[in-house]
Order: C-alpha cells, then sequence, then structure tokens
C-alpha cells in the first residue's frame, strides 16, 4: 500500500519511477499547480505542473519556462529553511549536507 506522498512516474519505455512527494505549491502569477517531488532511487529533485481537481489518477505536465524553474527554487528554499526552523527537517535541524534540507554538498553549504 502506497502513502499519499508516494507519486508514481512512468517513463517512455514504461519503467516505473518510485518518487515521494515533498510539497505541492499552488503559484497565483503563474496561475498553475506544481509538485515538488524527489526521485526515491538517486535523491534527485524535480518539479511538475498538475491539476489537483484530477485527484490521484492526474497527469503531470512540464514547469515551461525558466521563470517558472527560478520561482520553484524559491519556494524549495523558503520550503527547507521553515523545515531547518522547525526542525523537522530529515537532519534534525543540524542541515549539515542531509538531502532533506537541500543542502546537499559535501560541506554542508
Amino acid at each position: 500500500m502506497q502513502d499519499d506522498r508516494t507519486l508514481i512516474l512512468s517513463q517512455s519505455d514504461g519503467t516505473k519511477v518510485e518518487c515521494e512527494i515533498v510539497f505541492t505549491y499552488h503559484d497565483n502569477d503563474f496561475k498553475k499547480d506544481y509538485v515538488v517531488f524527489r526521485v526515491k532511487a538517486s535523491g534527485e529533485l524535480s518539479a511538475a505542473t498538475y491539476n489537483p481537481e484530477d485527484g490521484q489518477q492526474g497527469e503531470l505536465g512540464p514547469v515551461e519556462t525558466e521563470e517558472e524553474w527560478k520561482m520553484l527554487e524559491e519556494v524549495l528554499n523558503d520550503y527547507y529553511d521553515q523545515q531547518q526552523q522547525n526542525g523537522s527537517c530529515e537532519c534534525g535541524g543540524n542541515c549539515s549536507g542531509c538531502s532533506g534540507c537541500g543542502s546537499d554538498d559535501e560541506d554542508g553549504e
């Protein structure tokens, strides 16, 4: 059984990729809903657009512009800052390079 934080992506070759939803976000300027997710096998973060009205069977769409990617990067940084302040980051708030706080450099920078 999968929890509501799991996302299964189907690739063009038919393989399935399991991802963990980090958060969803609605942007009023772009008038779109986004899902930010982490690929479980690699830890890679990515994002896509989605229609919240589609429910669990909805299709994801591409993030189309550089401006959208920059906005999502800012939102992600704010999200991790808040997680770190609340002590709910995967690293317990120490954030010295964990994948949960977005500070995944070897130096913890």
